[in-house]
């Protein structure tokens, strides 16, 4: 993934249809969920970084070693939506503000006494 505003599922969806083809084909061993997550954890971008902490962080309080594929996938889904409904909410006001802007006069003209009228 080289950017946050793609989705993380398609990356794990991709990786899982690719290690099973791996396995049919049988040429090299087969692919542990493990290393799949590490891939997976590998091609993420900094946007990210806070669900390595809270896995980590989870990791160390249960004293496990292992994360499950599917909570790895629940935590970059929750952290995606997160990243998407900050970036929906930028252009929202940058839109809000471009509507709010009018390149209109607000004062009266000079030399003629017409409001909104500019004369050089």
């Amino acid at each position: 993934m080289e950017s946050a505003d793609k989705d993380p599922d398609d990356l794990i969806m991709n990786l899982v249809a690719l290690r099973q083809r791996i396995d049919e084909i049988g040429l090299v061993g087969n692919m542990s969920d493990m290393e799949l997550i590490i891939h997976v954890l590998n091609k993420l971008p900094e946007e990210y970084d806070v669900v390595l902490d809270s896995l980590e962080a989870c990791l160390v309080s249960t004293g496990e070693d292992r994360v499950a594929l599917g909570v790895l996938r629940e935590k970059l889904n929750a952290r995606f939506e997160r990243i998407n409904s900050k970036e929906s909410k930028k252009d929202c006001n940058k839109k809000a503000l471009a509507a709010g802007y009018n390149d209109q006069l607000k004062r009266t003209c000079c030399k003629f006494g017409q409001y909104g009228h500019k004369s050089d």
